[in-house]
């Protein structure tokens, strides 16, 4: 019995023989392996196709532009109606141009940084007391 009051076999020194036994063993099973050939290599992946380069929208119709924003037309049509962003009327179906677009954006961002810049708290809705 040991401390833990298990029986456990007692283990045995290797012999001279036991030990030319294991490494016959080894040998014998590395040379298998060494001997085997090689699996194929994996076939290389086939190409991707090139990706396909997409120019920049130069104008958006009322939806496009509302889904580009993520804003209802009606707000949209909004802030056309307050000057704020001016379509192109050439067409039966108004389009705002791309630098339109971005200089409603650009002016929009002046503003915000000029009002949290004086302490205003930022644009607030007319209609929200605060």
């Amino acid at each position: 019995m040991d401390a833990t009051g298990l029986h456990l076999p007692m283990a045995r020194t290797l012999t001279d023989d036991d030990v030319t036994a294991i490494a016959d063993r080894i040998l014998l099973v590395l040379s298998k392996r060494l001997s085997e050939p090689a699996p194929p290599p994996a076939p290389p992946a086939p190409p991707s196709p090139p990706a396909k380069i997409v120019p920049p929208k130069l104008a958006f119709t009322l939806a496009e532009l509302a889904k580009e924003l993520g804003v209802s037309k009606a707000s949209v049509y909004r802030l056309e109606q307050r000057g704020l962003i001016k379509s192109l009327a050439y067409l039966r179906t108004k389009i705002y141009s791309r630098q339109e677009v971005e200089r409603f954006l650009k002016d929009g961002m002046r503003h915000l940084e000029n009002s949290l810049s004086r302490g205003s708290g930022g644009p607030r809705h007319s209609t929200c007391p605060r």
